[in-house]
């Protein structure tokens, strides 16, 4: 049976720094899934602040960081076949889309 998820985080959840995380990705198949988290295409490196627990089934982030923010996908897979999610993490009270502005200065022209 391939994998597929039972439950996953949010596609997007707002964090301030500072506070303590955890995704969570849970999958089913036959053989039994095996679970691994990327963060912006690079397999998660775990750190003093970073880890992966529970069988991979969690991803647990003890104190956001702004090196913390971005997207994290979890892959769920086995011989039958592999599927994927991502949960975006932003800063909350900001976009999630970044807009530059560009201002323009108009002299007044006399003749």
């Amino acid at each position: 049976m391939p994998a597929r998820f039972t439950n996953t985080s949010d596609d997007v959840i707002y964090v301030s720094l500072g506070d303590p995380i955890i995704l969570t990705c849970l999958a089913v198949g036959r053989p039994m899934p095996e679970i691994l988290w990327y963060r912006d295409n690079d397999l998660v490196q775990t750190s003093s602040t970073l880890m992966v627990a529970n069988d991979g089934t969690e991803l647990r982030i003890s104190s956001i960081r702004q090196d913390d923010i971005g997207d994290y996908v979890c892959v769920a897979k086995n011989g039958q076949g592999s599927v994927r999610h991502t949960t975006k993490l932003v800063i909350a009270g900001k976009s999630i889309h970044s807009f530059s502005l560009n201002v323009i200065k108009f002299n007044k022209l006399k003749i």
